[in-house]
């Protein structure tokens, strides 16, 4: 349905046609071909892959400057120029590793609490609730 407007404002409906529909699915094509096209095109992007950009860009969000070609670069050097930077995403990366092979139990969470918060909260505060507001 398209809404138009006529001169007094008040508003009209109309209702599209299949008149075009037959000439759309020669050129685009069925949904389910259109998914089978997508997922050629995204073969090779592992699931590790994956992982790892969104640790990149969640921890973007966060304030840590790395970003997912240096991420991906810095992984051939030995050496970084920002290693707490860099170990705060391989701790994400651990955290969702574990997260995915571990149900989610309390005693799971918290685990993965413990593995992603090493770079910025000390030992005593890892594996716990927080008491104290943000």
């Amino acid at each position: 349905m398209i809404g138009q407007r006529h001169s007094r404002g008040e508003a009209r409906l109309n209702f599209l046609t299949d008149k075009y529909l037959d000439e759309y699915k020669r050129t685009v094509g069925t949904l389910e071909g259109v998914l089978e096209k997508l997922k050629a095109q995204t073969k090779d992007v592992t699931f590790e892959f994956m992982i790892e950009s969104s640790a990149v860009f969640s921890s973007n969000i966060e304030g840590n400057p790395v970003d997912l070609n240096s991420w991906m670069n810095g992984k051939l050097l030995k050496e970084k120029s920002q290693p707490k930077a860099y170990q705060e995403i391989q701790d994400l990366i651990d955290a969702y590793r574990f997260a995915k092979t571990n149900s989610p139990t309390e005693e799971n969470v918290l685990k993965a609490h413990r593995d992603l918060s090493r770079q910025f909260l000390i030992e005593s505060k890892r594996e716990k609730y927080r008491e104290e507001p943000v």
